[in-house]
Order: C-alpha cells, then sequence, then structure tokens
C-alpha cells in the first residue's frame, strides 16, 4: 500500500473513531439529561468555538464568492456503491464501503480532493437561511489526505415523495446500534440537480467534539420528500437538529 493511502487510511480510521466513541456511550443528545446546551461537559470548544455550527445565513449579507475561489466538483458520486446504515443513536449514518479507492466518491474543492466519508441526516434542517429551517437536511461528510473536513448540505422540504430516499427508508434500522446494508446504490440521487449554487463559510462539526475548521457548503437547490417519510423519520429521531450558534465576525460568500 502507497505511503498515502496509509496515511488516509489513519486519518479516516481517527475521524471515525472519535464520531463512533461518541455515539456509542450515548453521553449526549438532543434533549433528556444532555441537551445541547450542555455539550460543553462532552467537548470544552462547543460552547467555548467562534466557528461553531450551525448558522442562520443572512442572504442579504452574503458576499459573492471571489471568482476562481471555493470551486465545488463532485466526482464518483454516480458510481454503484454499497453502504451500511447504522442507528448510532443520535442519527441514521450511511458509510459508503470500497474495495478501490478508484471508485470512491469526493469532491474537490479549488481542486483540494476530499474523499466522502459518510452521509446523514437531521431533520429538521440545522443551518437556516433567513431564519427558515427546511424539513429535513443531509450532511455529506468529506475528509482530505492531510485531515480537513469538508461537510455539503442538501435541504428536503416536504413535497413529492423522494424515491432515491425511500431506499434508505425501507432499511432503516429503528433501534440504536442496529445496521443495515444497501448493495449498488447511486449515492448522486440523493444530490439535487444543480450542485453549482451554494453557500460556504468556516464552521464546526454540529455534534460533539464540536472541532472547528470545517468547511461548509449549503446547496441552494433543495430535493424533496413525503411527509410520510419525515413522519416515519421522526418516529425515530424527533427534531435531531443544534440550536443556532453565534455567527461572530465570519463572512458567508455565495456563489
Amino acid at each position: 500500500m502507497k505511503l498515502s493511502s496509509l496515511i488516509f487510511a489513519s486519518l479516516t480510521a481517527t475521524v471515525l473513531s472519535a464520531s463512533t466513541t461518541h455515539s456509542a456511550t450515548h453521553n449526549w443528545s438532543y434533549h433528556d439529561d444532555t441537551p445541547p446546551e450542555e455539550w460543553g461537559e462532552v467537548s470544552k470548544i462547543c460552547v467555548t468555538g467562534k466557528l461553531q455550527t450551525p448558522i442562520n445565513i443572512q442572504t442579504d449579507k452574503t458576499v459573492p464568492a471571489i471568482k476562481g475561489k471555493d470551486e465545488l466538483k463532485f466526482f464518483n458520486y454516480h458510481t454503484g456503491i454499497n453502504s451500511s446504515l447504522i442507528n448510532n443513536g443520535h442519527t441514521v449514518k450511511v458509510t459508503p464501503e470500497f474495495q478501490n479507492s478508484y471508485n470512491q466518491p469526493y469532491i474537490t474543492v479549488d481542486g483540494k480532493l476530499f474523499n466522502l466519508l459518510q452521509f446523514h441526516i437531521h431533520t429538521h434542517s440545522e443551518n437556516r437561511i433567513d431564519g427558515k429551517q427546511s424539513d429535513l437536511v443531509a450532511h455529506f461528510v468529506h475528509q482530505s489526505y492531510n485531515g480537513d473536513l469538508a461537510v455539503v448540505a442538501v435541504f428536503f422540504d416536504v413535497g413529492e415523495e423522494n424515491m432515491a430516499i425511500s431506499k434508505y427508508w425501507d432499511i432503516m434500522p429503528k433501534h440504536i446500534d442496529e445496521k443495515a446494508t444497501l448493495d449498488n446504490i447511486d449515492i448522486s440521487q440523493v444530490l439535487p440537480n444543480d450542485t453549482s449554487k451554494f453557500y460556504t463559510f468556516m464552521g464546526s462539526l454540529t455534534t460533539p467534539p464540536c472541532s472547528e475548521n470545517v468547511k461548509w457548503f449549503i446547496l441552494k437547490d433543495k430535493q424533496t420528500i413525503s411527509a410520510n417519510q419525515i413522519k416515519s423519520l421522526r418516529k425515530i429521531y424527533p427534531n435531531n437538529f443544534r440550536p443556532i450558534q453565534s455567527k461572530n465576525s465570519r463572512t458567508i460568500f455565495e456563489r
């Protein structure tokens, strides 16, 4: 195995280990005894950080993206791959399983490569646009070879049934630590048709450890999802979203 592959594998394991540790111990929640207001007991930066996510994006205060900067491109999302689903106690997480690195979905940001690690769902959306939440959001988490993270958010509003999402809903694990698998799926179907327009800013993970310096892309084009699909998810996780955090001095760029 090449050194670069070994480094990436190690970084990936570190990130996944961190997320699964918090999930496995269930030492934080969205309600009950450990709500978001008390996440600082789990990770101090959740309350002391200056780049915390989610935020409210005020569209009249965004700045046009600089030409040649924040260029976002998607690759290999159409590849048929196998994936595992797990109910981790906070959300349902979908993790692609790759036999070969050449077919792994990834994005580039200004030419820098970020491999897809996993995607998961929140209801309602966490980031807001002019104070408005969407009914659901999918967060696609990516990691570069040097460990930097980039998250692409896809909003869903109630409307027509989403057939791509149905594949995941039909086998959704309903109990904590329960798992399921999907074979030969096309992850690109979860993305909207237009991925070229978005808001972008520097933020954090929206769950403990709330690590900062995460690059966020909020796609403007949305998907639809039926009321019944939303209802079935909220039976498992009602309102699993973090409250809005302070924007502080951050600039929100728009493309």
